[in-house]
């Protein structure tokens, strides 16, 4: 089996856009997809799509994996 390197890790952790990032810090704070869609003039879906790219790159199981990311990075505050 094999695991993920340090450099994968990083590597993913760096694939994030721009975008990526505002739907994470949004998403770690509560919103909802319709008030991220909202809040960044994108449609519900294009939210979705967004999230589903971010649990993937970051390898996800679920939003407390995204939080402890977010903490980890620097992007929210703990």
């Amino acid at each position: 089996m094999k695991t993920a390197t340090p450099d994968s890790t990083k590597k993913s952790r760096r694939a994030l856009s721009v975008r990526e990032k505002q739907v994470v810090v949004l998403l770690v704070e509560g919103k909802t997809n319709k008030e991220i869609a909202g809040a960044l003039g994108l449609s519900i879906r294009t939210v979705e799509l967004y999230r589903v790219r971010v649990y993937r790159k970051l390898e996800a199981k679920g939003v407390s994996d995204v939080v402890r990311y977010a903490v980890r990075h620097g992007m929210i505050e703990p």
